[in-house]
């Protein structure tokens, strides 16, 4: 797929080549997404604004690519950096919300984070959150 046709694909302007490739990269290995709330929490860093503007665009890859126990790898590699790492995870999981369509529907990452594909290749994940006390 070129950058022009991804960029079309996704709705995202081509004069923004951080977007595309941030696209192409989150699309290529989706588990990156979580790679990346990892090493934010042990380097502590901030996660980038493109970041957050694209992420929405691979979470169906997050969802039906990658084994839920690869998932889970990657949360419990993040639990050895501490108690409030992993809440502002859950927060983040649960909390921050993206527009997931073109017709404005909002999201949260923890559908396609906690859940995953099984060994017969059946997608199991959490239905959408709308809310979290």
């Amino acid at each position: 797929e070129s950058e022009l046709e991804l960029a079309e694909a996704v709705g995202l302007d081509i004069s923004s080549p951080q977007q595309v490739w941030w696209v192409k990269v989150l699309r290529d290995d989706p588990l990156r997404i979580l790679r990346v709330f990892r090493f934010a929490a042990k380097l502590d860093f901030q996660i980038c604004p493109t970041f957050w503007r694209v992420i929405c665009f691979c979470l169906d890859s997050l969802k039906s690519k990658v084994a839920g126990s690869r998932k889970m790898t990657e949360v419990l590699k993040l639990c050895k950096y501490g108690k409030v790492r992993v809440i502002d995870m859950f927060n983040l999981c649960f909390r921050k919300r993206f527009v997931y369509r073109a017709d404005g529907a909002l999201t949260c990452l923890a559908p396609a984070i906690f859940g995953g594909v099984d060994g017969k290749g059946f997608v199991h994940y959490l239905p959408t959150v709308l809310s979290i006390n």
